[in-house]
């Protein structure tokens, strides 16, 4: 995934064309190396493109809206649009996700791998609420990773496009208000595909979480140790969805109340 946030860099640093062409040269190395090792290429070409594809494509929105801020609200809205698209299509997702995971269990079984298959089967008690997970697990990668090579061209010492400080996002109240609307309107309705989509809003949170942090490190009003602390519980993957709740609530808060707001200076 660092890769990806290569590519941002690079595409941001010597233009998105040339960034692409860097892609699609790597795409061919590798997809030669794996047809002479005996490897699927496909296999190889498509996991490959997978990875670059959304930081790239993000990459490319940036430089269009020339706001750091308003391309992950952006992301925030396609991947909502892709899940209101997914349960428009589905009508039953649980029973969807059931059938799916079972027959992966099924063929996992069958090439003798049971601890594949264990792992998949531990994962029906939350049918009804994997379409959130999946969508919010690849946009936490997908996004963080580009804000990674966003921040990599920052520290370039010829770096000349600014879009934005990372410690000053903001992801806005319209976002915030359409999760708190979402969440109270789930439970009388009994609608699970709201409550997907209420906690996939409140998950991007971690992110303004984790920038709020930023600023207030360089504001010397948090001690440096705390936001390392932060970046040490979403690296150790026990504590990874506990940090980044967490930060979520951080960051939802400062929608709010405005935790980065500069203190009044006293005569």
């Amino acid at each position: 995934m660092f890769s990806s946030a290569i590519l941002v860099m690079l595409a941001l640093y010597v233009g998105f064309q040339r960034a692409v062409y860097v892609a699609l040269a790597a795409l061919l190395l590798f997809g030669l190396g794996a047809l002479i090792g005996g490897n699927a290429p496909e296999v190889v070409a498509v996991s490959m493109a997978l990875t670059w594809l959304p930081g790239l494509l993000l990459a490319a929105v940036l430089t269009v809206t020339r706001s750091l801020t308003l391309s992950i609200q952006l992301s925030v809205l396609l991947a909502v649009a892709l899940m209101v698209g997914f349960f428009l299509v589905v009508s039953d997702p649980g029973a969807f996700w059931s059938n799916t995971l079972n027959q992966a269990a099924a063929e996992w079984e069958a090439r003798e791998v049971p601890e594949m298959a264990n792992l998949i089967t531990q994962m029906l008690p939350w049918v009804d609420f994997l379409t959130m997970l999946l969508v919010a697990g690849l946009w936490v990668v997908h996004v963080g990773t580009f804000v990674i090579g966003y921040g990599l061209y920052r520290q370039l010492p010829d770096a000349r496009l600014d879009f934005g400080r990372f410690s000053d996002l903001d992801l806005g109240k319209v976002l915030a208000g359409a999760m708190a609307v979402l969440s109270l309107a789930a439970t009388p309705l009994d609608a699970v595909w709201l409550s997907n989509i209420a906690f996939f809003l409140y998950v991007v949170f971690w992110l303004q979480g984790l920038a709020v942090l930023h600023g207030l490190s360089a504001r010397k009003t948090l001690p440096p140790v705390v936001l390392m602390i932060a970046y040490a519980g979403l690296l150790f993957l026990p504590t990874t969805v506990i940090v980044m709740l967490v930060l979520a609530l951080v960051g939802y808060v400062d929608v709010w109340f405005r935790l980065r707001r500069q203190p009044a200076k006293t005569e």
